[in-house]
């Protein structure tokens, strides 16, 4: 299949990549629930015994999943059965002490050398997302100890984090530092925002961005290195040849089905976009 001929950059800097829709859950009549949370059916001559129903509470909704428990071998159905797989740690421990309700000194010198977030959201229906968001370090100002706000900065105008913000305000936050191995984790309340005095200190190259996603703290804490030693993530020598994963438009060309040519001008156009930051 030909691109139509020269498209605006927005066709490729916002386009849709992901091939499915929403997933959509319903109620399943004929379960039961049990005190574990999970709703199982009353077996009928309709249903495999091997299904389960599955009740995700929450939000102010309950949805029911119906699930065939023989494709999900091993499937782990309840707390009690997790935590006897991977124990509760003591309530005096550290891992479970260091949980703060603020961001105290550590927290804000840690997200003021921070340049590079990752920002989880869902919407009332479970859909979730999550997007980096990165600027220079400290591009996420803490406005008081319960409080921090991050910009939108230009970027493909989907908008899936903020409109599931307006949907439902919960949402979390990793920070980066790079050639840091520890993370630290805000989890809290968000809103957006358009008001000057709350984007001035968000402004750069003399722009204020259009939203701010204010974030009321509600839980914070520092995650150790584990993850990021066993990924190796600041090893230079481990990481990859950039010619080992195609780029963005040779990706979207296969995706959309157009002929390999188009690559070079998905690319050309995304090169030029790329350099519009603010």
């Amino acid at each position: 299949m030909h691109a139509p001929h020269r498209l605006p950059l927005w066709h490729w800097c916002g386009a849709l990549l992901c091939a499915n829709g929403p997933v959509v859950t319903s109620p399943v009549p004929g379960g039961r629930v049990h005190r574990d949370g999970v709703v199982r059916f009353v077996p009928s001559a309709s249903m495999e015994k091997t299904t389960t129903c599955y009740q995700r509470q929450g939000l102010g909704r309950t949805q029911h999943l119906a699930v065939d428990v023989a494709a999900r071998p091993g499937l782990v159905t309840s707390l009690d059965d997790l935590r006897h797989l991977i124990p509760q740690p003591p309530a005096d421990s550290g891992v479970v002490r260091k949980e703060r309700t603020f961001l105290d000194a550590h927290c804000r010198n840690f997200i003021a050398k921070s340049p590079m977030a990752l920002l989880s959201t869902s919407s009332t229906d479970g859909r979730c997302d999550a997007s980096p968001r990165g600027d220079g370090a400290g591009f996420a100002a803490v406005l008081d100890d319960r409080t921090l706000i991050l910009p939108d900065r230009p970027g493909n105008r989907r908008i899936d984090s903020m409109q599931n913000i307006l949907d439902n305000g919960h949402v979390g936050l990793l920070f980066i530092i790079p050639n840091v191995n520890e993370t630290l984790r805000v989890n809290g309340t968000a809103w957006l925002t358009t008001d000057p005095e709350m984007l001035a200190p968000l402004q750069v190259q003399g722009k204020d961005p259009k939203v701010g996603i204010v974030v009321e703290v509600e839980e914070t804490f520092f995650h150790c290195a584990r993850a990021f030693l066993r990924g190796k993530v600041w090893k230079p020598d481990t990481w990859i040849d950039r010619s080992e994963v195609p780029t963005l438009g040779q990706i979207m060309a296969d995706q959309f089905e157009y002929d390999a040519a188009v690559a070079k001008e998905i690319d050309d156009d995304l090169a030029i976009a790329n350099e519009r930051l603010y």
